[in-house]
């Protein structure tokens, strides 16, 4: 199970950037590589803000999972050897 799970990481990291290579008229005007292009197009925006509010949300769940194990860490009895 774990070889198909990294055979289609693989795959999806190699076909993915071919497939969405760039929008229509990118590069048309000659400044689609600069960093104007990307703030004021609208498909760089939506992406950019969906992408941010993901790793925001991820990083939230983590740290909640991180503060509730340690706070319920020491409420846990020992348990000792018999």
């Amino acid at each position: 199970m774990r070889r198909i799970l990294s055979f289609a990481a693989i795959l999806l990291c190699t076909v993915t950037p071919s497939v969405v290579t760039a929008h229509p008229g990118h590069g048309a005007d000659g400044g689609g590589y600069n960093l104007q292009h990307y703030f004021s197009e609208p498909i760089h925006l939506v992406t950019g803000l969906g992408l941010l509010v993901v790793s925001l949300l991820a990083i939230k769940m983590v740290w909640c999972f991180v503060r509730s194990f340690r706070t319920n860490a020491s409420a846990l009895p020992l348990v000792e050897g018999k």
